[in-house]
């Protein structure tokens, strides 16, 4: 499948060359970023970088197709690993139908701030993550992901769904999301189950956002079950951009872990230049009894 895609990706963008620039539409997001951070006495690196494109075949103003591709690359001191995103795409008024091995619904719709701007704390506790991490607990390599993807959006409403195999008939990540926007501000509720054979876990979230002029923040409420055990979590965000180019941020996590709680909490600055590259400082507290993570990051958006 992932072979066929390729091929017809790599078509599409060689008949762009040779054919009228108006019948295509191209896209593209990535980013890079270098992170250093000291978490319990211990130094560690981390490089994330992310890449999307996508190529688009207009057959009419409201029917087009094409094809998407992603990759992300995460390197964590000695260790490391990637994942890559593929699928044929047929767009319309109706929506957007990804079929071949899509993104996941729920880290997109719920995408949080980073812990302390730390993107290392946020894969190591999982907060803004959460299927990442158990798949990550039950697959040594990311798994095949294959399946199908729909996106639309109507008017203020956008819907997002996915239904994604794991490797066997009995092994599926099935998602569903839908976010309301009202002006500057937006809610927006989801829902994922990951079947693991005779396991499963659920995940429940929804989550507040609003913007007021250099003020942006939310708050997300997430509830999740796996064998039994039971998490919760609060996660309160605030930005304020003090100019064009610097902002302050500030999370609060409250964690209940069965009938146990806890508060996370982190603070950062970053710098953006008007050339995509930022400069981002942290700190964060995992735990009232741990020691706190400073955090520095270099990167680049374009």
């Amino acid at each position: 499948m992932q072979l066929i895609l390729l091929v017809v990706l790599a078509a599409l963008m060689v008949s762009s060359a040779a054919t009228a620039r108006a019948a295509f539409e191209f896209s593209q997001s990535q980013g890079i970023k270098l992170e250093s951070l000291t978490l319990y006495g211990t130094k560690h690196t981390l490089i994330y970088g992310s890449y999307d494109t996508g190529l688009r075949y207009v057959l009419t103003d409201q029917f087009k197709i094409g094809a998407d591709l992603g990759l992300d690359y995460t390197q964590l001191d000695e260790e490391n690993g990637g994942a890559s995103y593929l699928t044929g795409v047929i767009d319309s008024r109706y929506g957007k139908i990804s079929i071949g091995k899509p993104r996941l619904v729920m880290p997109a719709v719920f995408d949080a701030p980073e812990l302390g701007g730390s993107r290392m704390l946020d894969l190591l506790q999982g907060r803004s993550r959460e299927e990442w991490q158990i798949i990550g607990a039950f697959f040594s390599k990311v798994p095949p992901l294959h399946g199908m993807r729909y996106d639309g959006k109507f008017g203020q409403i956008e819907i997002a769904a996915a239904m994604q195999n794991l490797g066997t008939a009995e092994k599926w990540v099935r998602s569903a999301a839908l976010s309301y926007q009202f002006g500057a501000q937006s809610i927006s509720v989801g829902r994922t189950t990951i079947d693991l054979n005779k396991s499963r876990a659920a995940m429940t979230k929804l989550a507040l956002r609003f913007a007021h002029g250099r003020i942006a923040g939310g708050l997300m409420a997430s509830r999740k079950e796996l064998f039994g055990f039971r998490e919760k979590i609060i996660n309160a965000f605030l930005s304020y951009d003090i100019s064009d180019h610097v902002a302050v941020n500030a999370q609060v996590f409250h964690v209940t872990l069965n009938h146990q709680s806890y508060v996370d909490w982190g603070a950062d600055v970053v710098y953006r230049h008007n050339s995509g590259l930022f400069l981002q400082t942290g700190i964060a507290q995992l735990k009232r009894q741990s020691d706190r993570a400073i955090n520095l990051s270099l990167g680049y958006k374009f």
